[in-house]
């Protein structure tokens, strides 16, 4: 499941970063909300995690923007005051976690909000430009036309729009597939995944990039 954690603070950010990352999620880390609105205009996550206290945009005017978007939202703030809270819950949070808190909870608190939401098939799409993968069938759909995908395809499709312009070696993509049982040859299985999935892209083909020495990443305009 992927995560959209925009916070300002490093060390803070660092070490949720980390530790969500620990629980299995895919997480992308903002420092302010205009890059991760940005984001948001191609690819919708399972959750984001919200400083109220933003430089530039705080994240009460960030909520007001995605209201219309079917996406779990937990803030966090500094303040434990009684309106914020309100009106966090007001524009839409589904919870409010004041600071200083103890990472387990938060971890806990996550889970708890994702097993209340995401069960629609809103959460159950990545979308990517002209791309959408529907996880419930495990199908590609490239402006309306859906394509099949074998099992090792589908993966490889969901991590790189999971995590979307950022790039993913090849040993993390043969992690995914063949758990750690990395040789020459599964080494050049993944070229030739990433070649038949470009196939099935059509004229989109050129949205997986080559980043020579380093692997490949999704980059939809």
């Amino acid at each position: 499941m992927a995560i959209f954690l925009v916070e300002d603070e490093d060390p803070l950010a660092e070490l949720l970063k980390m530790n969500l990352e620990l629980e299995g999620f895919e997480v992308s880390r903002f420092k302010e909300a205009e890059s991760a609105l940005v984001e948001l205009e191609s690819i919708t996550p399972d959750m984001i995690v919200l400083d109220v206290n933003l430089p530039g945009m705080n994240g009460f005017k960030f909520m007001k923007k995605i209201q219309d978007r079917n996406c779990p939202v937990i803030f966090l703030t500094v303040k434990d005051d009684l309106r914020d809270r309100i009106l966090g819950f007001k524009l839409g949070a589904d919870d409010y976690i004041a600071k200083p808190f103890e990472v387990e909870e938060f971890i806990f608190r996550v889970k708890a909000v994702l097993r209340r939401t995401v069960d629609g098939e809103e959460r159950s799409r990545l979308v990517a430009g002209p791309l959408v993968l529907d996880r419930d069938r495990r199908l590609l759909i490239v402006e309306g036309e859906e394509k099949e995908l074998t099992s090792s395809q589908y993966l490889v499709l969901e991590k790189l729009m999971v995590n979307r312009r950022q790039v993913i070696s090849r040993r993390k993509i043969l992690q995914q597939l063949w758990n750690n049982e990395i040789t020459v040859s599964t080494t050049r299985a993944v070229d030739m995944h990433i070649n038949r999935l470009r196939k099935k892209l059509d004229e989109h083909r050129d949205c997986i990039k080559t980043v020579y020495g380093a692997g490949y990443k999704l980059d939809v305009k």
